[in-house]
């Protein structure tokens, strides 16, 4: 509605432009018809959100007419003739107490000159840009007031990266801080030519081999990835002494499948997203020597935050060693994996080839290549074929059907599954291993009772998306787990079924959350894992 005013402030359009109108008239009409600014309201539909913006037009502008004209009060009768192109004299009483009345009945409207109203794409960039826990409240807050602003609206913009600004072109070393403990080492970043912070990038995550440094691996790969237009990030690993044995591990001393080791590439993945407009779902490692252990050991554990992997002279660790390598296989079912092993090389080409092969058996996509004679180390001429084979791969957030084999808690998360809590202690690698016999076994059906007996002890989760909104999970070792939703997977505006081990264990509405949506991505910077909301449920 409109509010009446003294008769000032009259807007003529002189300026050519295209507009709409809700009364359907041609735009050409509105460049010579009077409009009073008190009675005609300018409406910016500039990112489809409407707000006052005064009383000039602006291409894109659509003006409301006053609502006598919309109530179909005739143009040059009693209540118009006032506001009429050649602004006739009140020429009786009858008329003068009729407008009055009219201003009286009428509410007043929003004013004229109202202060512009934030974007979906300011708020979200204030959101990430909030120095404060209390500044990001206030924007939450404001986002969730405005109910023309919508969670699809929200993770839209996610999506888009809208805050990441521009950044320049290059190869950078920056110190990083390692999430584990606090560490710091240092990271080195190339970014393309021409980076443009509106468009994300694929992104080569690299670890280097005992004794040397992320830059300097950095340009082994370097050529490779730069046709490629792929941000390239390469850590140096750190140096620890382990308090148990009192040896070594690390930079210089090799991969011995420590916490603190793994935490150094998702590290300083987290400091490049921060930074960088990175397609998290395009997210790929590779490495050589102690650095290919580390991408076996990473893709293993964390398998959700990479699409792809390559191993140089590499295998499978993880604490345990013999009895627990193979165990976490289950969770590559999606993650494009390309092997390259030489001889000789100690026992290294028959475990690659051992796991590789389970890996085919359980249908994930993997190539291995054994290389004779080149032994141990980097091998450059495969890295093209090796890329190529890697990129083909998305990472897939929303896959209806998940596994996901669990020996921490601290590695619980796979895609929308998260385990919160196992069933009695965490396999402990240390523990003694009884394996019953009634007679002599080879070394190799030894091995192989010794792993099914541990397999038993470690947790897993296999979670699929059945018709009817149905969660059907099924645990082994897990206590409590929680489960992350989205349209992609089940339809929110209809109850959610959580059927946990053949039981409900709830069906309701789960409402959209637009905090919990922004939360969880700004942990990580991973722009394209996103999730509505979640649910924690018991797994006993």
């Amino acid at each position: 509605m409109f509010m009446l005013s003294a008769p000032t402030g009259l807007v003529k359009v002189k300026t050519p432009v295209r507009w709409n109108s809700l009364d359907r008239r041609p735009a050409s009409e509105y460049n010579t018809r009077r409009y009073r600014a008190g009675v005609a309201q300018l409406v910016e539909q500039r990112t489809h959100k409407p707000r006052v913006v005064g009383s000039s037009p602006t291409p894109g502008t659509t003006i409301v007419r006053a609502p006598w004209s919309a109530a179909g009060f005739p143009r040059g009768s009693v209540l118009c003739a006032r506001f009429s192109p050649r602004r006739r004299a009140v020429r009786s009483p009858l008329r003068f107490f009729a407008l009055v009345l009219l201003g009286i009945l009428l509410p007043a409207g929003p004013p004229l000159h109202a202060q512009p109203v934030d974007t979906v794409d300011s708020l979200v960039t204030s959101f990430f840009d909030a120095p404060t826990d209390t500044d990001r409240a206030a924007v939450l807050k404001t986002l969730k007031d405005r109910k023309d602003i919508t969670p699809a609206q929200v993770e839209d913009a996610v999506r888009r990266g809208v805050f990441y600004k521009p950044q320049d072109a290059g190869t950078f070393t920056r110190k990083i801080t390692v999430e584990f403990d606090g560490a710091q080492t240092d990271c080195t970043f190339y970014v393309p030519p021409g980076y443009d912070a509106r468009k994300p990038y694929p992104a080569l995550l690299l670890m280097h081999g005992m004794g040397g440094t992320g830059a300097a691996f950095l340009n082994r790969w370097l050529p490779y990835a730069t046709p490629r237009n792929m941000i390239v990030i390469a850590p140096t690993a750190v140096d620890r002494v382990d308090p148990k044995t009192g040896k070594g591990f690390g930079k210089d001393h090799g991969y011995a499948a420590q916490e603190i080791e793994r935490s150094v590439p998702v590290s300083a993945l987290n400091a490049a997203r921060h930074l960088y407009h990175i397609d998290s779902d395009r997210v790929y490692l590779a490495g050589s020597s102690m650095g290919g252990h580390a991408v076996w050991d990473s893709i293993l554990t964390r398998t959700d935050r990479f699409a792809g992997g390559i191993v140089e002279s590499g295998v499978p660790i993880l604490e345990g060693w013999l009895f627990t390598r193979y165990l976490l296989l289950a969770n590559l079912f999606q993650t494009h994996l390309w092997v390259m092993q030489g001889t000789p090389d100690h026992d290294q080409p028959q475990i690659n080839t051992d796991a590789t092969d389970r890996l085919k058996k359980l249908g994930c996509p993997v190539e291995y290549r054994q290389l004779e004679g080149r032994g141990h180390g980097s091998y450059p001429d495969e890295s093209d074929h090796a890329l190529d084979f890697v990129l083909g791969a998305t990472r897939d957030n929303y896959a209806k059907k998940i596994v996901k084999v669990v020996h921490r808690v601290a590695h619980g998360r796979a895609w929308w599954v998260r385990v919160d809590k196992v069933h009695g202690a965490e396999w402990q690698p240390a523990a003694h291993i009884d394996v019953k016999s009634d007679g002599p076994l080879s070394k190799e059906e030894m091995l192989r009772r010794a792993e099914n007996q541990v397999e038993q002890q470690l947790s897993r989760v296999d979670a699929e998306i059945l018709p009817g909104n149905v969660v059907n999970i099924k645990t082994r070792k897990v206590d409590r787990l929680t489960v992350f939703l989205h349209d992609k997977l089940v339809d929110m505006d209809k109850p959610v079924v959580l059927r946990v081990n053949g039981r409900i264990r709830q069906q309701k509405i789960v409402p959209r959350d637009v905090e919990f949506l922004l939360e969880e991505v700004r942990r990580e910077y991973d722009t394209g894992r996103i999730f509505y909301n979640s649910v924690t449920v018991s797994a006993n």
